[in-house]
């Protein structure tokens, strides 16, 4: 299947997270907020089955339990086998009881919520990410390769059921795969590479965020994702001025700019002197014109656990900077 082209021009999009409850709610303010690039909302306020861990593993979460005191879920004693069986075959689907935003966003957009879309975007939990905080007692799945790689084509079934279902619009689908553990994972990197693949088969655009710090945009750049996003309000001079970057810009990668922090005092914030940072980092030899077609302006993530009134005034701002830029683009 081939994709249809895609230029986000500017567009504003969420990472995936907002802090409602109600699904349809949610909906309407991606519609308001990201009318060009619309994304279908996760709600972890909602229920803990929303967050993005407990989301991915769906069913399987009977199998598994939270590690006392730390981060992650480990598998329950004597699961082990039921849980790579789920993997290797089980149901790989969002639900109602885990996405309900999903599902609302279907809704609302054959509702004819989304006139002004251009294309649609989705989002997952990526391979590293999950494997590195699901543990077999004290050894995460991401140092088994057997658990790992049944890990990674199961992530793949659940990505090719969510892009069928977003393709049914009949726009360009995006499917951004969230991997903040990308850099404890550098050496399991031919499991994202290989679902970055999957994706592609299916005629998607297939992005990658990382927001972690000290990320390795070279490893980035190795994965041939169409889109890199990533925190640009704490790394953006640092990653303008990685070489492999520049070239993946000058290959036509579109990039996603986190300009916006994940603070809950956003009015504090300088749209001016945030866009002016953007401005100033684009490659000297490109108008802005060329460089505005292949960005996306986001909030940072987190935005699911902050205040809603924060949230709100995060995607204003985000507009603002698209309009700065679009503004910009007509003084050339």
């Amino acid at each position: 299947m081939n994709q249809q082209p895609f230029f986000p021009n500017g567009a504003v999009t969420g990472v995936g997270s907002l802090p409602l409850t109600d699904s349809r709610a949610a909906v309407q303010f991606v519609a308001e907020y990201s009318p060009e690039l619309p994304f279908w909302p996760q709600l972890p306020q909602r229920s803990s089955q929303e967050m993005q861990l407990e989301q991915a593993v769906g069913e399987a979460l009977s199998l598994i339990e939270p590690r006392d005191g730390t981060y992650g879920y480990r598998i329950k004693a004597g699961k082990r086998t039921a849980l790579l069986r789920f993997l290797a075959g089980g149901p790989a689907t969002l639900t109602e009881q885990n996405a309900s935003g999903f599902f609302a966003f279907e809704t609302g957009w054959f509702a004819g919520l989304f006139p002004r879309a251009k294309a649609v975007k989705g989002q997952m939990v990526g391979p590293l990410t999950l494997a590195s905080c699901l543990f077999d007692g004290e050894t995460p799945l991401i140092a088994d390769p057997e658990a790992a790689g049944l890990l990674t084509r199961y992530l793949a079934r659940l990505a090719l059921w969510q892009i069928r279902r977003l393709q049914r619009y009949q726009r360009p689908t995006l499917l951004v795969v969230d991997e903040p553990c990308l850099a404890l994972g550098a050496s399991h990197l031919p499991l994202l590479e290989w679902l970055l693949e999957r994706i592609h088969a299916t005629g998607a655009l297939a992005g990658v965020h990382c927001c972690a710090q000290l990320v390795d945009y070279a490893l980035l750049t190795r994965l041939h994702a169409d889109l890199i996003s990533f925190d640009a309000y704490r790394d953006l001079e640092t990653f303008a001025a990685d070489l492999s970057t520049q070239e993946f810009i000058r290959g036509g990668g579109i990039v996603a700019y986190g300009l916006l922090p994940t603070v809950t005092t956003p009015h504090k914030l300088d749209i001016s002197t945030l866009f002016m940072r953007w401005l100033l980092t684009q490659q000297p030899e490109q108008h802005i014109i060329p460089s505005l077609r292949h960005t996306i302006f986001t909030a940072t993530c987190g935005l699911g656990l902050l205040p809603l009134e924060a949230v709100q005034e995060h995607f204003a701002q985000a507009q603002q900077l698209s309009q700065l830029a679009h503004d910009a683009c007509s003084g050339e």
